[in-house]
């Protein structure tokens, strides 16, 4: 019997697919942990090629996690 360990860093990449773009604060809310927390774990899941880490112009909101886009449409 094998069982699935799930990490922290796995959470959020789970949460960020789910819900496809959510903010650094939204997700340290829904996590329970703090900003910086997933903002450590951001950079390890962007370093991967798993999402994008976008930092917004204005300074209270913070930055937003995305689910990196993989390109869909094959050249010929």
């Amino acid at each position: 019997m094998s069982m699935g360990i799930t990490t922290r860093v796995d959470e959020l990449y789970e949460l960020v697919k789910k819900k496809k773009k959510i903010s650094l604060k939204g997700a340290a809310r829904r996590l329970r942990v703090k900003p910086e927390t997933i903002e450590e774990w951001a950079k390890i899941l962007e370093e991967e090629g798993l999402i994008t880490f976008d930092y917004s112009l204005n300074p209270f909101a913070g930055g937003y996690l995305k689910v990196k886009e993989v390109e869909k449409k094959k050249r010929r």
